[in-house]
């Protein structure tokens, strides 16, 4: 079912958000129907977090939870308060990202031609070298863990970390394979 200008506006007025810059960007960008739905639906889903980050901030204010209890959640409301921000800067940029009077938090553009020169790529290798050494690192010391006994949160917390470094691979591994070369077309580095 399309929906007319008019009623697209009229529902997008009516809204209870969050995302109100991409709000707004929907209405004065006359932005298309499908901006329009995705950006209703982030805003949702937004909406849902702000609940859930009011819920973990009230569940850490309890001083009666046990400290290493509330230690992990803070760990898990710091993600949601990020995931928080990233929604809002996909909202922005899918309204705003082609005009100049948007607002500044927005998902950046990565055009498939950029300027990938030697020293980029020698940085973000290193990087990524790093993160390998870094995962090694990591698997070895949760291995030496073992001996100090019953340390369930300690693996925990070195299996987080883990999973982290895997994020921080998968990005510069993306950064890396995401360049073209001169002639623009994309080339795909080896996993490794």
């Amino acid at each position: 079912m399309t929906l007319s200008r008019n009623a697209l506006e009229a529902d997008v007025a009516q809204m209870e958000t969050e995302l109100r810059d991409a709000i707004r960007g929907l209405q004065s960008t006359r932005a298309s129907h499908s901006a329009h739905m995705v950006v209703q639906a982030l805003d949702e889903h937004v909406r849902g977090e702000s609940e859930l980050l009011e819920g973990y901030r009230t569940f850490l204010a309890d001083e009666l939870q046990p400290a290493g209890v509330r230690y992990l959640v803070q760990f898990v409301l710091e993600d949601e308060e990020r995931h928080h921000t990233v929604l809002e800067e996909l909202a922005n940029a899918i309204v705003w990202g082609g005009f100049k009077s948007g607002p500044d938090n927005l998902v950046p553009d990565l055009p498939t031609r950029y300027s990938c020169d030697e020293p980029l790529r020698a940085q973000t290798r290193a990087l990524l070298n790093h993160e390998l050494k870094d995962r090694a690192q990591l698997r070895k010391l949760r291995k030496g863990l073992r001996a100090y006994g019953d340390v369930a949160l300690w693996e925990l917390l070195i299996d987080l970390m883990g999973m982290d470094t895997e994020k921080h691979i998968r990005i510069f591994r993306f950064i890396l394979s995401h360049r073209t070369n001169q002639h623009g077309f994309r080339r795909l580095l080896p996993r490794g």
